[in-house]
């Protein structure tokens, strides 16, 4: 029935992200399967997309809110790896948002993982944080690279 076609067991990981809130923040995004002794990113994979409508942000603190950070995500994933972005809340605004991919509604539970339990039925989530990180007067020079 595969017509000589590989069926691995995965999963769709988020991974925590903190920047700057003056500035895109990436939130890495990527798809994994199952090596025999632990989770790895699937390189093969090149077809995934998640539509905008299932990125799904709550749990705002202390002074973000709704509306403040917006989601954007692009196109098929690369090796293994997709596109997910905050937009910046902007100078007043610090703080964190829990970003959730809703594989659900997207119809890709074959994605979602045992992250807080056994079963594999949970949608992943991260937490994004903006400006909670002040800058320091001890650096003399400091370069980030996004």
């Amino acid at each position: 029935f595969d017509s000589g076609n590989a069926f691995l067991y995965g999963r769709l990981r988020l991974k925590n992200a903190s920047g700057s809130q003056l500035i895109t923040l990436p939130v890495p995004i990527e798809t994994q399967y199952w090596n025999g002794s632990g989770f790895v990113t699937n390189t093969l994979d090149n077809c995934t997309t998640i539509a905008f409508g299932n990125i799904a942000l709550g749990n705002y603190q202390p002074n973000l809110g709704s509306g403040d950070t917006n989601p954007s995500i692009g196109g098929a994933f690369s090796a293994g790896v997709g596109t997910l972005k905050l937009s910046p809340p902007g100078a007043p605004k610090r703080g964190g948002v829990d970003v959730t991919v809703d594989l659900t509604g997207a119809s890709k539970t074959y994605l979602q993982g045992a992250w807080s339990g056994a079963t594999y039925t949970e949608n992943p989530t991260a937490r994004a944080t903006f400006g909670v990180y002040g800058i320091s007067d001890r650096f003399i020079s400091q370069r980030e690279n996004f």
